[in-house]
């Protein structure tokens, strides 16, 4: 019993994992001002497909000898032109909905990619911290032994510089995941961004608890 509900659990697994990033791609899908641009543009021409264009002619009424009286030219009937015009052909509202799938299947397979980026990369930064406090109390430890005369100088300055330039490559690393952030929060108006901020670290501490 205790392995078929291992199973299970092993099998609902990634579906429970992603669902987090499902519904961040979904809200900026919906959001994104350029897909829901070209998508009303598209709307507005499908619900006016026709327009129709009157015009009328007049037609005088003609005398003897070819010649047209003052009275008779006023008497004057109508003849009224109606035309339907398509705004928009089958083949190019095929082609337009074509266009918009494409722009919304390419948009999400990017912010897909952006956003497993975004994660892979705040885990390293997590990882990197706990790495780097172990390697700083390292180098403070044997800080205290040279000054005792117990280690030498030497492994001291190695320790550090390997400390220094591991926090250097940290400190690198923030800022490309500060441009990454930058990228998704640039999917989506200014008004929303704070509400994406806000979901993308609840999906973090969702995975960070997962992890435990």
């Amino acid at each position: 019993m205790k392995q078929i509900i291992m199973l299970i659990v092993l099998v609902l697994w990634p579906s429970v994992s992603s669902a987090g990033i499902d519904t961040v791609i979904e809200f900026i899908v919906v959001s994104n001002p350029d897909l829901q641009e070209l998508k009303d543009i598209n709307r507005s021409i499908f619900n006016q497909l026709k327009v129709e264009a009157k015009g009328s002619a007049s037609h005088g009424q003609l005398t003897r000898e070819g010649t047209t009286s003052l009275d008779q030219a006023k008497t004057r009937y109508d003849i009224g032109i109606t035309a339907s015009l398509p705004l928009i052909s089958p083949s190019e509202s095929a082609q337009r909905r074509i266009e918009v799938a494409q722009k919304e299947r390419s948009l999400r397979l990017d912010v897909a990619d952006l956003i497993m980026k975004y994660k892979a990369e705040q885990k390293a930064i997590t990882e990197e911290v706990r790495i780097l406090q172990g390697l700083y109390n390292e180098v403070q430890w044997i800080g205290k032994r040279v000054e005792v005369g117990v280690e030498n100088q030497k492994d001291h300055n190695n320790k550090l510089n390997d400390y220094l330039v591991k926090r250097k490559d940290h400190e690198l690393r923030k800022e490309q995941v500060g441009y990454i952030l930058e990228k998704i929060l640039a999917y989506v108006p200014a008004s929303k961004r704070d509400k994406l901020r806000g979901m993308l670290n609840e999906d973090l501490s969702k995975d960070s608890k997962d992890q435990r």
